[in-house]
């Protein structure tokens, strides 16, 4: 559900103690870089200084939403709107978490109250965004024209809602209107230039209306930026088969089946989280699949999962640690790799990735001192070695 995650208010701290005035502020410190277990710890501590500062109970909501707690996030919410029913967001946040208990009717109401009640000033969403919510809500209850309308006024009140935009599209393709479809869809590119799920929906548009020459470069861009996109990989296939190009679209429909493969066993697997949310075991397998199809930010959302079942797991940090390099993260790697060496120092493996992540933040001195371990478990090692003469170490 769009629009629930890491969006805290600014508090008014005026009656709030220092100490969880301090706790809040690495709270919130955790939480942006998504440090969940760290935060769900620093809230807990808050909570007890101040049982009654509604900000405590909302970041509590807003770590247990990140971590699927969905439950706990609730009462969390519920809890914020007892001390403050005016509390900015909290009528936005309690209908996400009631959309993603299928409780579509109590979000509608939510997100109606959300927006009735909107301050600019104050609330840590758009108010686009909620009209947006509200009419994914109304989508799920089979009102499509309902939903047309709020996605309308989303996007009137925001002109560069992009959702917004494509999702007036989709509602023009279900009803055959392809040219107005279309002109939505471009609106949300050009928008979104960078979108993949965009470029695919505008190529499909192109591809209904029979131009392959459009639709061509839509579906080879989307799969450039997401490789494991199974309908674009089909889509392409399809429009080069009508080309004449047989050699080329038999190659990317080969691609598409093994990947409908890959998608089927996901699916299967996030079922299994779904029906045993607390089994770290579904959630590592379901990261290794994700990894193995080539999405790492997926992979690294369900990995994030079995850790907060399993925080002292070894190999789930080392895994984050690897993925977040892959993902251009470096100084979430060099956490997940100190905590692993907090725990076991003689890991020379760890150590090398250590002094890797420092090197892509520029922390050479520390990288060196990093590598320098490796030697110092294994004299032998050639890569540690390598690595120290190329940065002047050695």
């Amino acid at each position: 559900m769009p629009g629930c995650r890491k969006q805290p208010h600014e508090s008014q701290h005026a009656q709030t103690s220092p100490e969880a005035y301090s706790l809040l502020q690495h709270t919130q410190a955790a939480i942006d870089r998504n440090d969940y277990l760290s935060a769900a710890s620093l809230a807990d501590s808050a909570a007890r200084v101040d049982p009654a500062l509604p900000e405590i109970h909302f970041l509590r909501g807003v770590i247990s939403e990140n971590l699927n707690r969905l439950s706990t996030a609730r009462s969390a919410y519920e809890k914020v709107y007892q001390l403050r029913p005016d509390y900015p967001g909290i009528h936005f946040y309690l209908g996400n978490i009631q959309f993603k208990f299928e409780q579509y009717r109590s979000a509608l109401a939510q997100y109606r109250q959300a927006i009735e009640t909107y301050r600019p000033s104050e609330e840590p969403y758009s108010k686009s965004r909620a009209y947006l919510n509200l009419g994914l809500a109304y989508a799920r209850l089979d009102k499509p024209d309902s939903a047309l309308m709020v996605y309308r006024q989303a996007l009137t009140d925001d002109s560069t809602n992009a959702e917004a935009a494509i999702r007036i599209a989709t509602a023009h393709r279900e009803e055959g209107e392809l040219d107005q479809a279309l002109r939505y869809a471009l609106r949300a590119l050009r928008t979104q230039p960078e979108n993949p799920d965009y470029q695919f929906q505008v190529g499909a548009l192109y591809f209904q209306q029979g131009d392959m020459s459009q639709a061509i470069p839509c579906f080879e861009q989307a799969i450039r930026q997401m490789p494991w996109n199974y309908r674009a990989q089909y889509q392409l296939g399809q429009a080069l088969m009508r080309q004449g190009r047989e050699n080329e679209a038999r190659q990317h429909l080969a691609r598409a089946d093994t990947l409908k493969g890959q998608l089927a066993e996901i699916v299967k697997l996030e079922q299994k989280t779904r029906m045993e949310p607390s089994r770290m075991l579904h959630w590592f397998n379901l990261g290794k699949a994700y990894h193995e199809l080539g999405d790492e930010a997926m992979a690294k959302e369900s990995l994030l999962m079995a850790l907060s079942i399993d925080p002292g797991n070894l190999v789930l940090l080392n895994n984050l640690g690897h993925i977040c390099l892959r993902l251009d993260q470096p100084d979430e790697s060099i956490s997940y790799f100190r905590k692993i060496l907090r725990a076991d120092s003689s890991l020379s493996e760890v150590w090398l990735s250590l002094g890797l992540a420092y090197a892509q933040t520029g922390q050479i001195p520390d990288a060196r001192e990093a590598w320098r371990q490796v030697l110092a478990i294994h004299p032998a090692d050639a890569r540690a070695r390598a690595f120290l003469q190329q940065s002047g170490g050695l």
